[in-house]
């Protein structure tokens, strides 16, 4: 399945919940075994995605295309440290706006990307050259 921004992840780009600059910033792996229950009406982070595997985001930018009419959001190369075997097969990752616990943290998007099985070693996330980036929002 293709990922998608959480309809929560978006109302709050747009109205300033999320400051994609200065919040924390995490992605967390998800499993093909589970990304299709993962629902973009979803408004926590609790119950998505492998945890313990947070990496916190770097080198958050914001670009506006007024070519294609979207916002594209994007952060630097990074990897999910020690991923163990146990976990299963990874083909996306969830990225969100950290606060305090899943309970209050913020579902942004869901991003697909290969797929890996995990033995032990970091997975590394290389993300798309500007203006691709992470995701995007159609204005």
């Amino acid at each position: 399945m293709a990922g998608f921004v959480f309809n929560e992840g978006a109302d709050s780009l747009l109205d300033g919940t999320i400051n994609w600059a200065s919040d924390t910033i995490k992605a967390r792996p998800v499993t093909t075994a589970t990304e299709a229950a993962v629902s973009k009406d979803a408004t926590v982070m609790t119950g998505i995605g492998s945890t313990g595997y947070d990496v916190t985001l770097g080198t958050k930018t914001r670009v506006k295309d007024d070519t294609t009419d979207r916002v594209y959001y994007d952060v630097a190369d990074f990897a999910f440290a020690a991923v163990l075997g146990a976990v299963g097969e990874v083909n996306h990752f969830v990225v969100f706006k950290f606060v305090t616990n899943d309970a209050a943290s913020i579902p942004i998007a869901k991003v697909a990307m290969t797929a890996i099985t995990p033995n032990g070693g970091d997975i590394n996330v290389a993300v798309a050259a500007p203006p691709a980036g992470l995701f995007y929002t159609q204005q």
